[in-house]
C-alpha cells in the first residue's frame, strides 16, 4: 500500500493560494496535536507524576471519608457511654441499699463501651497524623 492511500480518503489540492495556505496551517495544527500526544505518551515521567498525584487524592479523600466515619462512631459510643454511666450512677444512688444489692451492675457492658470509645478515639488520633 502507499503512503497516499493510508493518509485517508483524498480530496482535490486547492489551486487557489489563499485555500492552500489555510490548507497548510490546518496541516500544521493537526501535525503540532500530534506531535505534542506522541510526547506525552512517551513521557514516562509525568505519566507517573500524574498517576502519583490521582492516587494521592483518592487516599486523601478516603482517608476524610474514614476520618468522618470514625467520628460519627465514637460519638455514638460516647453516647452509649453516657447513658451507660447514667443508668449505673441511678443503680448506685436509687432505692435501698437492699435493693441496689440486688441489681447487679453491668461492669462488663460498661467496660466494653468504654474501651470501644478509647480504641475509636486512638484510631481518630492515628488516621489525623
Amino acid at each position: 500500500m502507499s503512503t497516499d492511500m493510508a493518509a485517508g480518503p483524498q480530496t482535490a489540492t486547492p489551486t487557489d493560494p489563499q485555500e492552500l495556505r489555510a490548507e497548510i496551517a490546518r496541516t500544521r495544527a493537526e501535525l503540532g496535536e500530534t506531535v505534542a500526544a506522541l510526547a506525552d505518551k512517551t513521557d514516562v515521567k509525568s505519566r507517573a507524576q500524574r498517576s502519583a498525584a490521582r492516587a494521592g487524592a483518592r487516599m486523601k479523600q478516603r482517608a476524610e471519608v474514614a476520618r468522618l466515619q470514625a467520628g460519627a462512631l465514637a460519638a455514638g459510643l460516647a453516647d452509649r457511654a453516657r447513658v451507660a454511666s447514667g443508668t449505673a450512677r441511678h443503680q448506685f444512688t436509687d432505692g435501698s441499699p437492699a435493693e441496689i444489692a440486688r441489681r447487679p451492675i453491668p461492669v462488663a457492658t460498661v467496660a466494653a463501651v468504654v474501651s470501644a470509645a478509647a480504641v475509636v478515639a486512638l484510631l481518630i488520633r492515628r488516621h489525623g497524623r
